[in-house]
């Protein structure tokens, strides 16, 4: 076994510490089954000798050996089921330890971890990688400890009967390990390659499902559809290339490990011939000892298997032992005032070569609002993003009342900063859960007068129970404005002096764009705003515009200086005031384009 897998196995016993003695025991009683299941070829065995021997059996005798019979065959039933049962309440309580130890460590890790980590990523980790570690407790342990300890038992009570046909039986198992040996060669490296690509596989296709209505919808082809076929076909090959050079040695260790039969029976009858051994050894001999090798092949299925549960107990446990680089700090500490300042700020995706942003400085003042205006993929959503933590500057500092937000406890910062994103989040939990977000302090009143504030309260009296709605996975049941003024209720609750906006409009309606628009007065009061929108119109009464463009500062100022000395926001300006009247119409030309349908600007 590779050193990173026994390293993954001795981790996962460790954690099933607590586990051991129900583990223990299920293996015993495996071990028991095992040997209650041979059990009825022994009382075979002693009946065909007293048959063959005596001529005659009295009925008493007969009915003892039904009897024992009957007993074994009770006895490995019961053995069988405690097994299972011990295992299965390992298993079970096992999961229930991990997924408590990988939610417990995500919840300390910082967002910029988290955020380095897809969700289609972690979804496999918490669900399907550590499902798997519950077939192998409940099922494979308890079966690998019988498939190693039955062949050992069997040899030893062959052995006991004719040590001559045991050693026959026993001519397979050195040639079945040398082939074994060369079906395991490189076993590990096309196991690792393998998993990787069904990792990648697993996200593309998180991705395109998101996509798939979309892609209909058009009748297109997407980017997603492309990398996703490109995994598929990419899995293909490993597993085309894995099945054509692993064959030939599978097929030669079927046939080695079902060899048995024929040493056993060319010097059996033999002996048999010779009067050397009587019929009923050479029978039981032909029951025990052509299947001797059978367990091997399912030690190598094990194997193979094992193999794939500790890549998963792997990636658990780089969740799950993540170690903060820095010391946590605790202890709060004095902030000036809830300015926010950037200087020199630099930003770098992982994956990426260019910097994002580059030499990022301005000051939101305390208790006034600044905008962040450009164009798409000026860099704007990823600025703000810096400010709660969810991203964390290359270079430069970010600083919060004066002070590094490095050096802010990471519950202080989130006290500290809201933030309405333009992609809402809901719980599966109901309106009330949701808005409080897991604050048990707050009361329901509380919660009913940040709803009025956010204009939700009315739409929220409509739903089936009110506020104990369930809202399903991510606010189905609702529509992207509504969900909006659930996540503006929320922050009107938690009241942080810092609010951040990114497009909190950006899919409404006019009528909830109004409505939201409302419920932002209600929040912004007294408070840093840094707001990011498209919608230039709104921000012609804002303290500070910041203009962006390609990852860096072009200008700042208010509305009237930008469209006096920065020909982008002007550009930006005229764009957005174009855009407030538009429709569309039919123009009848007398040219190849007659009766086409345009869009024009008035």
């Amino acid at each position: 076994m590779p050193q990173g897998s026994l390293e993954a196995l001795k981790w996962l016993f460790i954690i099933a510490g607590q586990q051991k003695n129900k583990l223990i025991l299920s293996v015993c009683f495996a071990v028991f089954q095992v040997i209650f299941s041979l059990m009825p070829f022994v009382i075979i065995y002693y009946f065909l000798t007293m048959v063959l021997t005596q001529q005659t059996i009295d009925s008493t005798s007969f009915w003892w050996l039904a009897l024992a019979a009957v007993a074994v065959v009770m006895a490995k039933f019961i053995c069988h089921t405690t097994s299972s049962l011990l295992s299965h309440k390992a298993a079970f309580q096992l999961l229930f330890d991990l997924r408590s130890l990988v939610i417990e460590n995500l919840g300390r890790m910082p967002l910029k971890k988290i955020n380095q980590q897809s969700n289609a990523a972690m979804q496999k980790v918490v669900g399907e990688d550590i499902q798997k570690i519950e077939v192998f407790i409940a099922h494979h342990l308890p079966d690998m400890a019988a498939a190693i300890l039955s062949p050992i038992i069997v040899i030893c009570a062959l052995f006991l009967v004719d040590w001559r046909l045991a050693l026959a039986a026993l001519i397979p198992l050195p040639l079945a390990l040398l082939v074994q040996h060369f079906m395991f060669k490189g076993f590990s490296s096309r196991v690792q390659n393998f998993y990787a690509v069904m990792a990648r596989m697993h996200v593309s296709l998180v991705g395109f499902v998101n996509a798939i209505s979309v892609v209909k919808a058009f009748n297109l082809t997407t980017n997603k559809q492309t990398e996703l076929k490109n995994v598929i076909d990419e899995h293909h090959e490993v597993v085309k290339d894995w099945t054509k050079n692993g064959a030939d040695t599978r097929v030669l260790f079927q046939i080695v490990i079902d060899s048995g039969f024929l040493f056993v029976a060319a010097l059996g009858l033999y002996l048999l011939s010779a009067e050397l051994i009587t019929l009923p050894t050479l029978i039981i001999f032909m029951l025990l000892g052509i299947g001797l090798m059978e367990p091997m092949q399912n030690l190598t299925m094990f194997g193979g298997l094992l193999t794939e549960i500790l890549e998963g107990v792997h990636r658990i446990r780089q969740f799950s032992e993540f170690k903060q680089e820095d010391p946590v700090k605790t202890e709060s500490v004095a902030l000036q005032d809830n300015s926010i300042e950037f200087l020199q700020v630099g930003f770098r995706h992982p994956d990426s070569e260019q910097n994002t942003l580059e030499d990022i400085s301005f000051k939101a003042e305390a208790g006034k609002i600044t905008a962040i205006a450009g164009p798409s993929g000026a860099g704007k959503s990823t600025l703000i993003q810096l400010i709660p933590a969810l991203l964390e500057a290359s270079k430069g500092e970010i600083r919060l009342g004066g002070v590094d937000l490095r050096e802010i406890p990471l519950n202080q910062l989130m006290q500290q900063i809201s933030f309405v994103f333009q992609d809402t989040f809901l719980l599966t939990g109901t309106v009330f859960e949701n808005i409080a977000m897991g604050d048990t302090s707050i009361s329901e009143q509380a919660i009913i007068e940040a709803a009025r504030k956010a204009q939700a309260d009315s739409f929220i009296r409509q739903l089936p129970q009110g506020y104990d709605t369930p809202l399903g996975l991510n606010g189905h049941k609702l529509s992207g404005g509504e969900s909006q003024r659930i996540a503006i209720a929320r922050a009107i609750v938690k009241d942080s002096p810092v609010l951040v906006l990114d497009e909190a409009t950006a899919f409404s309606d006019a009528e909830n764009e109004h409505l939201i628009q409302q419920a932002l007065n209600a929040l912004i009061r007294n408070k840093t705003l840094i707001t990011v929108t498209h919608r230039l119109q709104n921000l012609t009464q804002v303290d500070q515009i910041v203009v962006m463009d390609e990852g860096r500062i072009v200008n700042k100022g208010t509305h009237t200086q930008l469209l006096e000395n920065c020909e982008l926001y002007r550009h930006l300006w005229d764009i957005s005031q174009t855009s407030e009247h538009w429709q569309l119409s039919q123009k009848n030309h007398h040219t190849e384009q007659t009766d086409k349908e345009v869009l024009s600007y008035v």
